[in-house]
Parts: structure tokens; sequence; C-alpha cells
């Protein structure tokens, strides 16, 4: 589902509870759903952060330090959406059966 810009302003600000105007990687984190309901690998948000943001063209070892203190303005934050966004539908259109899930004959089928 594409959002507007104005909802993408209101999910922004939902997700930027310290008022800063940009987001943490712990803000993110907070933000995201991974099916489980388990919290995202904190690393891996500080590398999506680092995929998006002008400032965390860092080295990899200090992407993944626990201290890295990476963040995304609105922007950056849009550019993150719509790669997400794009992951989640192709995972549908690998997951034929609707499971949640991509089996072995899904998988066989997505790279050949």
């Amino acid at each position: 589902m594409a959002f507007s810009r104005d909802q993408l302003v209101q999910i922004f600000r939902q997700i930027d509870k310290d008022g800063s105007g940009s987001l943490s990687a712990e803000e993110i984190q907070r933000a995201l759903s991974n099916g489980t309901w388990n919290p995202f690998n904190i690393m891996t948000v500080q590398a999506m952060i680092g995929m998006f943001s002008a400032s965390g063209k860092q080295t990899s070892s200090d992407l993944f330090s626990p201290s890295a203190s990476l963040e995304l303005n609105f922007e950056e934050f849009t550019r993150l959406w719509a790669f997400i966004e794009n992951w989640q539908r192709y995972f549908k259109s690998v997951d034929r059966d609707n499971s949640g899930c991509i089996d072995l004959g899904e998988l066989r089928t997505a790279i050949s």
C-alpha cells in the first residue's frame, strides 16, 4: 500500500518519540515488527539506517558498533519506507500459499 507524503509525515512523527526531527535506531527498532512481535536486532536497524542516512556513510565497524549514533531525517525515512514496502511486495509475490513463510519450493521458484 502506497502512503501519501502527509501520511508518512504522521507516521514519522509517531515514531519520533523524542520530537528531535530525526529517528534514532532505538525509535525505529520499537516501530518495526518482524511478524513474530520480537524486536528487530539493533544491528539490523543500524545497517538499514546506514543504507539511507547521509550521516550513516561510516565504516562497517562503526556501523555495527552498539554505540553508533545513526539517525534518519524525514527524507531518508521515506527512502527506507519505500525499500521496506518493495521487499514486502516481493516477499508476498514469492509466498504463493500466503503462509507468511517462504518454503523450499517457493524459494526454488523465486530463484529459477
